[in-house]
């Protein structure tokens, strides 16, 4: 049987959070990684893509580098193992709190931080058909205009599906820069 790990996290508080994770000593086919709303929600700032592959290097208190220290550890723990990916969280136009109104500027950078890493990365809050079938400015398949119901994540499911049917392992030279 295959096994998968979705993590969702608050990327700036991910660390003590994603080391004590790891304590299962279960390997696992996939882990995907989905965040960036609760930073959004709070108003974090965003940062910006570093040029470094060291853990010690990335701002954690910005989006960015908790992404960026995210990746680090989970291919440090998980990579030679699993395919690891990103998901965003789809639109939430309505959701009134901190910046989820307009997180672009958060996706836009984690796209870039996936590239950097060469990890896949499923965008979507871009997705046109994605947020279209959620109507995603009503409650109709959310609790709150964030949260999907039942019916949401009947939608969003073969998405998500199709996006780890195309996962694959990161490359052994990014793998390497992770076990230091």
């Amino acid at each position: 049987m295959r096994k998968a790990v979705l993590f969702l996290l608050i990327l700036t508080m991910t660390l003590s959070l994603f080391t004590g994770c790891k304590s299962t000593e279960e390997d696992f086919d996939y882990v995907v990684l989905f965040g960036g709303i609760n930073d959004a929600m709070e108003s974090v700032e965003v940062g910006s893509c570093s040029d470094s592959y060291l853990s010690k290097d990335f701002n954690t208190s910005t989006f960015a580098g908790g992404l960026e220290n995210l990746i680090f550890y989970t291919l440090h723990y998980y990579g030679d193992t699993a395919a690891v990916g990103y998901m965003s969280c789809f639109k939430t136009p309505n959701y009134a709190n901190g910046r989820c109104a307009d997180m672009s500027a958060y996706y836009e950078v984690a796209k870039q931080i996936c590239e950097k890493w060469q990890i896949p990365y499923f965008d979507m809050y871009n997705h046109e058909k994605l947020n279209e079938e959620l109507i995603y400015d009503t409650t109709v398949y959310t609790t709150d205009y964030l949260h999907p119901n039942p019916g949401g994540y009947d939608i969003i499911a073969p998405y998500v599906a199709e996006f780890m049917r195309t996962m694959t392992p990161c490359p052994q030279e990014i793998l390497a820069k992770c076990m230091k």
